[in-house]
């Protein structure tokens, strides 16, 4: 059965199962020596990707050349075929969403640690997860922050 688990592992180097349905392997977007890319299967067969070390998710799939959108079964992707490229800028995939959402969380997370550890904050890292942030709150909806973008 070709799963998003299935495509996506087999590109992968060194892929190690941890746990049902949870895997660690090299990022193919960076020179990786140790595995920092974990891959998380969702009750929907949808993936979770993240690399620690801080490459996109976009960045890694580029890598093994595969699209967002081959982390989900089929009939959870978005069918642009169908789709005008007038609309296309405007559909949103609220698993990807969230996903982006929560990676840049857990980053602001880590910093937070750092600074309360008394460590220099990485200013560039932090200033990505609100610009990304920020994006996944445009393509939602939230007034503020098309008020503050307007």
């Amino acid at each position: 059965m070709n799963t998003p688990a299935n495509t996506l592992l087999l590109r992968l180097p060194q892929v190690r199962q941890l746990k049902p349905n949870c895997w660690q392997a090299l990022c193919p977007a960076h020179d990786d020596k140790k595995p920092s890319l974990s891959i998380q299967q969702n009750p929907d067969n949808g993936l979770l990707i993240h690399c620690h070390a801080g490459c996109g998710a976009v960045e890694v799939l580029e890598a093994i050349g595969l699209q967002l959108k081959d982390l989900y079964p089929a009939e959870k992707q978005i069918n642009y075929d169908r789709v005008n490229s007038r609309q296309k800028a405007y559909q949103l995939d609220p698993y990807l969403a969230l996903h982006g959402a929560v990676t840049e969380m857990i980053a602001l997370s880590i910093i937070a640690e750092d600074m309360v550890a008394g460590r220099a904050p990485d200013t560039v890292r932090l200033s990505l997860a609100q610009t990304r942030l920020n994006n996944v709150l445009r393509l939602v909806g939230d007034p503020v922050v098309k008020r503050r973008i307007k």
